[in-house]
C-alpha cells in the first residue's frame, strides 16, 4: 500500500518558513516525507539514515535537528532515535475510520511515551513532570515575595527599635535588647512606644529606671506609671499668718516695754 503525506500550498507563504534558508525548507519538508514517517506523526529513524537520504554530514543534521527543535517544531529522543513532528496533525487530519484505527495502533509502538503529548496533547509523564517544575516556579515566587515582605517587616521593626532606643535613653544592653524588641508582636511595640515617653518621665533620674532589657523582659508597658512625689512647698496663707504672729508678739513686747516705763 503506498503511503502519501500532504504538505499544504502554504507551506511556502508561511512567515516563518519565508524566513528560512532553503537548506532548512529542504531539511523540515524531508522530516514530514521521508519513509519512515508515520501517519501518527511520531516515528524511529537514525541519522545514519537521515544524512544518507538528504546527503548532509552528521554535524549537518545534528545541527538542522537542534535548530528545528529549539524552534519548536519537533522533538528527537536520542534515547530511542524517534523524532516527533509537533504540528504534524495540523497537515494531515483525517476522520476516516481506518486511518483513526492505524494512528491509534502506531502509537501503541512509540518506545518514549512523552513523545504523544507533545502531538496530541495528552498528559504524558513528562508533562506532569512539568507542571510539578511550573508549581515550584511559582511557589519559589511565593518565596521570594515572602522574603521581600520580611525583609521590609524586619527593617521597619529595626527602625522602631532605634526609635525605642533613644526614647529610653538607658543604655545598657542594646544587642541582647534588640533581639528580644524583633521578637514582640506589632501590637506590642505600638503599646511600648506609646508608653516610655510617660514612664521615661516619671523616673528622671536613671538610676530609679528600669535597665531596657528588663522592661522588655517584663512586659513593662502594661504596668501602671506611678507619678514622683513632689515637695510640697510651704503655703503662702501660713506663711503670713506666722509674719502677723510674730508681728502681733512684737507689738505686745513694746506695749509691756512702755508701761513698765511709764509705771517706773
Amino acid at each position: 500500500m503506498a503511503k502519501y503525506r500532504q504538505v499544504q500550498t502554504s507551506f511556502w507563504t508561511d512567515p516563518e518558513m519565508l524566513e528560512e534558508t532553503p537548506e532548512k525548507k529542504f531539511f523540515y519538508i524531508y522530516l514530514f516525507t521521508n519513509p519512515k514517517v508515520t501517519q501518527c506523526g511520531i516515528y524511529e529513524i537514525s541519522l545514519m539514515e537521515i544524512a544518507f537520504q538528504t546527503g548532509y554530514n552528521f554535524q549537518t543534521v545534528n545541527k538542522l535537528i537542534a535548530y528545528f527543535e529549539e524552534r519548536g517544531k519537533i522533538v528527537h529522543s536520542k534515547e530511542t532515535h524517534e523524532i516527533c513532528l509537533i504540528n504534524f496533525m495540523k497537515h494531515n487530519t483525517s476522520s476516516s475510520p481506518k486511518i483513526i484505527a492505524c494512528v491509534q495502533k502506531e502509537l501503541k509502538n512509540v518506545k518514549n511515551r512523552d513523545l504523544i503529548g507533545y502531538v496530541y496533547g495528552i498528559n504524558t509523564a513528562s508533562q506532569e513532570k512539568e507542571k510539578e517544575k511550573e508549581k515550584e516556579k511559582e511557589k519559589e515566587k511565593e518565596v521570594i515575595v515572602d522574603n521581600v515582605i520580611n525583609q521590609s517587616e524586619y527593617n521597619e521593626t529595626v527602625d522602631l527599635f532605634e526609635k525605642f532606643w533613644e526614647l529610653y535613653s538607658k543604655k545598657i544592653d542594646k544587642k541582647k535588647c534588640a533581639a528580644k524588641f524583633k521578637r514582640l508582636k506589632k501590637s506590642e511595640i505600638e503599646l511600648i512606644l506609646a508608653h516610655v515617653p510617660a514612664y521615661v518621665k516619671s523616673t528622671p533620674d536613671e538610676q530609679y529606671r528600669k535597665n531596657p532589657l528588663t522592661y522588655l523582659n517584663g512586659n513593662c508597658w502594661n504596668n501602671e506609671i506611678i507619678k514622683p512625689r513632689q515637695k510640697q512647698k510651704p503655703n503662702a496663707h501660713l506663711r503670713v499668718a506666722s509674719g502677723e504672729e510674730y508681728a502681733r508678739k512684737a507689738r505686745e513686747a513694746a506695749i509691756l516695754t512702755k508701761t513698765k516705763v511709764y509705771s517706773m
